[in-house]
C-alpha cells in the first residue's frame, strides 16, 4: 500500500499527559487499537483530493484504517454503518461549506456519538465552525500532526482541547511549527481513492513537490497562511528530487499512469540545482509527459528549456486580469503586460500547451475591465483560455476589502455564498446585466480564443445575448476538448464517455446554484 511507504517519524508521534485522558477514558469506554476513519469530500473529478490523501497517509502509517465518502454520490450515514466508522474527517473549501454543514448534521442526527473533525481552508479561516456547526473540532492550518493527535486522542479516550492547531467549543489552540522536512511525511494514500471512478481508470495522477507560496496575491489563501504561521517556520518548503521521483516510480508501478500532473502553486521558482537534478532523474527514471504551474515573472528560456527537456507537455500560467493597474493595485500581482506577453511567447516557442485563466467581476473593476481581460487573452494566445468569476474567499485580503466596502453582506453566509467560481458574482457592485455577460464569457470565451474567425461575432454580439442552454452545452464540449490538449491522457471510448458524463454533471452543478439574473 503506497500510503505506508514511509513510517510516521518520532516527531509526528502523539504524546500528551495521561491526566488529560482519565475522565474521558472512563466515560467513553474506548481504548481499542486501530481507528476506522471516514474521509469525506464533496465530489470527485479527475484531480485527486490531495489533502484527504495526505492526512490518510499519516493515520494509516500509525495503524489506522481510512475510507472515503463523497457527498455528491453517496448516502453518508449509510456508508458509516456499512464500514463501521469510528471517526469522521472533512476537508472543505468555503464554496463547499453549506454541503458539509448539512452532511455533518445528517451524521449527528444518525450517530450523535460519532466524532466529526473538519479541516482545510474554510475551517482555517472560520474556526468558529467548531462552535457553530454540529462538529467536535476544527483543525486550522496544516493538519498532518494535528489529525494524528486527534485520532489517537479519541482512540485513548482523551479530549481534543489541548491539541495544537485544534479548535473546539471550549478551546482555541494556536498552530504548531510547520513541518520543515517534507521528505519525512509519508506519500499520499492513493489506496483511499483507488477504488473510485475516475481514479480507477484515469491514467493521470497528481503529485506535490512543495508546500507554500512565496507570493502574496490578494485573492489567495497563501497570504493569510503566512500571517497564521509567522515565526513558526519557513513557509516555502520543497521535497528532495529523489523523494519525489521515488514516489512517481512507485505509483507508475502500481497504477495506470501515462501523464503526471504537478499541482504546486509554483512548481519551479528559479533555475537551480534542484531543477537540474529533477530534469536528469525525471527524464531517466519516469519519462512521462507532465503538467505544472508557473508564474509569468519566473518564465525564462533557461527554465522552460529544462522543463521541456524533462518532458513538460503543458503549463498553467494565469493572467487573472487584463488591466495591468488592477493586477498591481487590487490583486497585489505586479506583473506588467510585456512580462506576460514575453512569458507566453517563450512557452509557445518551446511547443508547450498553455492553460490560462482570468477572473471576471473583480472588486474595483468594471465590465470594460472584463472585456480587456478577454482581449488580452487573445493577445497571449493560450491553448485553453479559462475564465472564472471572482469569489471573495474568507481569510484573503480581497474578502476583507469586499466586507469593508459593503460589496458583500457580512463576513460569510453559507446559504448565499457561491458554490463554485463558475457561478454568478456574489458582489452587489456587479449588475445583473454584467452577470449575464460574465456567464456568456464563461461559456464562449475559450471558443473565441481558439477560433479567431468567430471572435468578432462572440465579442461584439453573442456575449450580450441572454444566456441559454445552447451556449452552455456548446461551451462545455469546447472547454473539455481544449482541456484534453492540456492533459492528453487516453481512455478507451466507453470509459471516455463515462468520464465526460461525470464531468458534465459536475459542470452543471457548478453553474446552477446561483443561476443567472
Amino acid at each position: 500500500m503506497l500510503g505506508l511507504a514511509l513510517p510516521v517519524p518520532v516527531q509526528f508521534q502523539a504524546v500528551w499527559p495521561a491526566t488529560l485522558c482519565r475522565g474521558a477514558q472512563a466515560a467513553s469506554g474506548r481504548g481499542r487499537a486501530g481507528m476506522n476513519i471516514l474521509y469525506i469530500v464533496k465530489s470527485l473529478s479527475v484531480v485527486e483530493p490531495q489533502g484527504a490523501m495526505q492526512i490518510s497517509a499519516m493515520t494509516r502509517a500509525a495503524g489506522h484504517a481510512g475510507q472515503l465518502a463523497v457527498i455528491d454520490e453517496l448516502d453518508i450515514p449509510a456508508r458509516i454503518d456499512e464500514l463501521g466508522i469510528d471517526l469522521v474527517a472533512m476537508s472543505l473549501m468555503s464554496t463547499e461549506a453549506r454541503a458539509f454543514r448539512e452532511a455533518a448534521q445528517a451524521i449527528k442526527d444518525h450517530r450523535p456519538d460519532l466524532p466529526i473533525v473538519a479541516g482545510g481552508p474554510h475551517p482555517t479561516y472560520f474556526p468558529t465552525i467548531a462552535r457553530d456547526w454540529p462538529i467536535d473540532a476544527a483543525i486550522i492550518g496544516e493538519g498532518d500532526q494535528a489529525m494524528l493527535d486527534v485520532v489517537e486522542a479519541w482512540e485513548q479516550g482523551c479530549g481534543f482541547d489541548h491539541i495544537p492547531n485544534v479548535h473546539t467549543r471550549e478551546s482555541q489552540n494556536p498552530p504548531r511549527a510547520l513541518v520543515e522536512d517534507l521528505d519525512t511525511l509519508p506519500w499520499v494514500d492513493r489506496e483511499l481513492v483507488a477504488g473510485f471512478e475516475p481514479f480507477r481508470s484515469v491514467p493521470m495522477k497528481s503529485f506535490m513537490a512543495t508546500r507554500g507560496c512565496p507570493y502574496g496575491c490578494a485573492y489567495c489563501f497563501n497570504n493569510a497562511y503566512k500571517s497564521l504561521y509567522r515565526g513558526l517556520g519557513k513557509m516555502v518548503r520543497r521535497r528532495s528530487v529523489e523523494n519525489l521521483v521515488q514516489e512517481i516510480e512507485a505509483v507508475k508501478a502500481a497504477y495506470p499512469l501515462s501523464f503526471v500532473r504537478f499541482g504546486d502553486d509554483v512548481f519551479v521558482a528559479k533555475d537551480d540545482a534542484w531543477l537540474e537534478e529533477f530534469v536528469a532523474k525525471y527524464k531517466e527514471r519516469v519519462g512521462l509527459p507532465f503538467y505544472c504551474l508557473i508564474r509569468p515573472n519566473l518564465v525564462s528560456e533557461a527554465i522552460v528549456g529544462k522543463l521541456r527537456d524533462a518532458g513538460c507537455h503543458s503549463v498553467a500560467i494565469s493572467l487573472e486580469s487584463g488591466n495591468e493597474d488592477l493586477r498591481r493595485t487590487v490583486l497585489n500581482r505586479a506583473i506588467d503586460d510585456q512580462t506576460m506577453l514575453k512569458a507566453y511567447d517563450i512557452l509557445r516557442s518551446h511547443g508547450l500547451k498553455i492553460f490560462s485563466n482570468a477572473m471576471l467581476g473583480l472588486p474595483e473593476s468594471t465590465i470594460e475591465d472584463d472585456l480587456r481581460s478577454l482581449e488580452m487573452t487573445f493577445r497571449l494566445k493560450p491553448t485553453y483560455a479559462s475564465f472564472t468569476v471572482f469569489t471573495p474567499f474568507p481569510g484573503t485580503e480581497l474578502h476583507r476589502l469586499c466586507v469593508d466596502k459593503g460589496y458583500v453582506e457580512g463576513e460569510f453566509d453559507e446559504n448565499t455564498y457561491p458554490e463554485s467560481t463558475f457561478q454568478s458574482s456574489s458582489l452587489n457592485s456587479v449588475s445583473d446585466k454584467d452577470r449575464r455577460v460574465h456567464r456568456n464569457i464563461l461559456m464562449l470565451g475559450a471558443l473565441a480564443n481558439s477560433a479567431p474567425w468567430l471572435r468578432s461575432l462572440i465579442f461584439k454580439r453573442l456575449i450580450y445575448w441572454r444566456p441559454n442552454p445552447l451556449f452552455a452545452v456548446f461551451g462545455f464540449f469546447v472547454r473539455n476538448m481544449l482541456q484534453r490538449k492540456v492533459w492528453p491522457f487516453r481512455l478507451p471510448p466507453w470509459r471516455a464517455l463515462r468520464l465526460a458524463w461525470r464531468v458534465y454533471r459536475i459542470d452543471r452543478r457548478n453553474y446552477r446554484k446561483r443561476g443567472v439574473a
